[in-house]
């Protein structure tokens, strides 16, 4: 094998911090050595394991069982065997945004991150229907009561919209034709139980309900109905669009920004010939050279939930020492509740004032919990360079920019000469968390 063909310490750390939320030094000596194929095909290994769910207590309060429920989820991300499976749970959560604020049952937002944790891999058609059809969307996207005579165009839109083809490409004429062929696919709503009206949430497919007419969606007609539309936009006429659309947004989120045609082409056509299985796509953008270019590495800003999952990977702190809801939120990413059915942007998304303060906020309330911890220990006896590596190293920051490098061997410099040793480890830790590379992925 061709040393050329071999992949570097930088960019196995690279593939681990696109590929999940930043590996350990360990786990990226693991990868040094190996093809490009080989690494990408290690990251993509989830064994035959059933993955598991979040945990469900009746005990609890709704909010309760939500909060456990995040607790759970970043947990996996942290310490779990598969985080490309977390990361690729995570872009479909923010792809069929559904929040917990509207439908208020925890379990049902489980149900949904079951689906997407065990078919995110799989035929996106698949995936598509079970969401689709799944309580936590009927009830989020209003087509729990969509009825013949009394359409609901909510969710007929967004499927196009954002789920599949995007904007642009269909017209009013087809949101209406949409929204009669999801006629009658309901959850069965309020049930006499016991002389008690109670609402059931669970799907229902009422024919009675539904219109069996005749219906025109991209000059095709036929008596539509709701799930047959999924598999004409994944496998049908509208399988180049669903392809191209898909294949764009993930790029942005596993890889860099917009990627060229060339690029774009290429993926999209690997996701069609396998049959629109997410697995594919995945491996073919984690194999494009444009992945691997150096450009590429820390060009991506990491979002709320990457950045605290980072962070715990590193200081080995769990969600008992961190509220995590009361410094995610003002982050802007609170998981199971995204902020509308476009759910997160990516890279630039996050760069706000506000989220900049909420991220040193948390890291500076934070800082005194690392004393007496070996974290960073000893680093107020190193020279000033040697403080900055230890740091890096410290953070998996592999490659340091000349600015970061000179920023904080300054400040190192300036607490020695000032006497103030003794604030070097607590404040080394905020020079670490809030350098722009690690906050990069």
């Amino acid at each position: 094998m061709p040393a050329s063909d071999q992949i570097s310490y930088n960019e196995a750390a690279h593939l681990l911090r696109r590929a999940g939320f930043g590996g350990s030094k360990r786990e990226a000596r693991a990868l040094v050595g190996l093809t490009r194929s080989q690494a990408v095909a290690a990251v993509l290994d989830f064994g035959t394991a059933t993955p598991a769910r979040p945990p469900e207590n009746p005990n609890l309060s709704e909010w309760q069982q939500n909060l456990a429920a995040q607790e759970w989820w970043i947990t996996e991300m942290a310490t779990g065997k598969h985080p490309l499976r977390e990361k690729m749970t995570l872009f479909w959560h923010g792809h069929f945004a559904t929040s917990w604020d509207k439908v208020d049952d925890q379990k049902l937002m489980n149900d949904q991150n079951h689906i997407l944790r065990t078919m995110g891999m799989g035929d996106f058609a698949e995936m598509c229907k079970a969401v689709s059809l799944g309580p936590a969307m009927l009830i989020y996207l209003d087509n729990e009561t969509n009825v013949a005579g009394a359409e609901q165009e909510n969710f007929a839109r967004e499927l196009m919209e954002l789920f599949t083809i995007g904007v642009g490409n269909f017209s009013e004429d087809d949101v209406i034709a949409m929204a009669k062929a999801w006629t009658g696919h309901n959850t069965k709503g309020f049930v006499n139980r016991d002389g008690r009206w109670v609402y059931d949430p669970s799907y229902v497919y009422n024919k009675a309900e539904h219109d069996g007419s005749n219906k025109t969606l991209w000059g095709i007609t036929r008596r539509w109905n709701g799930p047959d539309t999924i598999d004409e936009l994944v496998h049908g006429s509208q399988q180049g669009l669903t392809a191209r659309y898909i294949s764009e947004k993930l790029w942005k989120f596993l890889a860099t920004g917009t990627p060229s045609e060339a690029v774009l082409k290429r993926i999209s056509n690997a996701f069609i010939a396998s049959g629109m299985r997410g697995k594919a796509l995945v491996k073919a953008i984690l194999l494009e050279d444009d992945f691997w270019d150096p450009s590429a590495r820390y060009a991506l800003v990491r979002s709320p939930v990457e950045y605290i999952v980072a962070l715990m990977k590193v200081t080995g702190w769990t969600t008992e020492d961190i509220p995590i809801r009361w410094y995610m939120e003002p982050m802007g990413q609170l998981l199971f509740n995204p902020p509308d059915v476009a759910g997160w942007g990516t890279n630039d998304y996050w760069l706000s004032t506000a989220t900049a303060w909420a991220r040193s906020r948390f890291v500076t309330e934070w800082q005194w919990r690392i004393r007496n911890t070996p974290l960073l220990e000893g680093v107020e006896d190193r020279s000033p360079a040697d403080a900055a590596s230890y740091i890096f190293s410290t953070f998996n920051v592999s490659q340091p920019s000349a600015a970061s490098r000179a920023a904080i061997e300054a400040w190192v410099a300036n607490a020695h000469a000032n006497n103030r040793g003794w604030s070097i480890q607590p404040n080394s830790f905020v020079l670490g968390a809030l350098c722009p590379e690690f906050q990069m992925a």
